[in-house]
Formats: C-alpha cells, sequence, structure tokens
C-alpha cells in the first residue's frame, strides 16, 4: 500500500510536466491610461512598461521614494517589497498636457 501511494505521488508531480502546464510568463498588475499613453507596472521583477513616444512615469512609494520614468518603453526599478506605490502615467500632447488619475498597486 505505500509503495502504491508512493507511486501515486510521483505520478501526481509529473503530469503538469507532460501535459505543458507552467506558470506562464508574467502579466501586469495594474495599467494606468492618459490621451495617447499606457503605463503598466508588475510587481514580479519591479518593472514598468510605457508606450512609446513623449510619455512618462512619475511614481512614489509609501516609504518615500519617488522617481520618474521616461526615455525608455521598460524601466526596471528595485522596491522594496509589500509597500505600495502610487504612480500615473503623463503625455506631452504638443499644447497640453495629458495624465492618468493615479494607481495604487502593491510592490
Amino acid at each position: 500500500m505505500r509503495r502504491l501511494a508512493t507511486s501515486l505521488a510521483a505520478m501526481a508531480l509529473a503530469v503538469p510536466a507532460v501535459i505543458g502546464l507552467s506558470a506562464g510568463p508574467a502579466q501586469a498588475d495594474s495599467c494606468a491610461h492618459s490621451a495617447a499613453a499606457t503605463a503598466c507596472w508588475q510587481s514580479y521583477g519591479d518593472i514598468f512598461t510605457l508606450t512609446a513616444g513623449p510619455h512618462w512615469i512619475d511614481w512614489s512609494t509609501d516609504y518615500g521614494r519617488t522617481g520618474t520614468c521616461y526615455g525608455s518603453t521598460r524601466c526596471d526599478e528595485n522596491m522594496a517589497e509589500g509597500h505600495v506605490i502610487t504612480y500615473y502615467v503623463c503625455s506631452d500632447m504638443g499644447t497640453y498636457i495629458s495624465c492618468s488619475s493615479p494607481k495604487n498597486d502593491i510592490i
């Protein structure tokens, strides 16, 4: 009986690998939208993604860090886990600046 239980446990561990189940690619936790841009935050890796163009992200944490991400479509930050990040995306529309509402997420 013990051998059968051990064999069944081993098979249960092997089945996901055989049928190709995996965690998949990381997904954005949240996104903010301005008139012409989208910025997304991914807590796994502390990464912002931003649409190309005259756009930028301003961000701050609940422990006092602040920053701006511009000139890139991907900004890789290193932040303390378990805190709150607030961010928004802005677009230079030529005659005015359009910014999203602030977004809050967990780091």
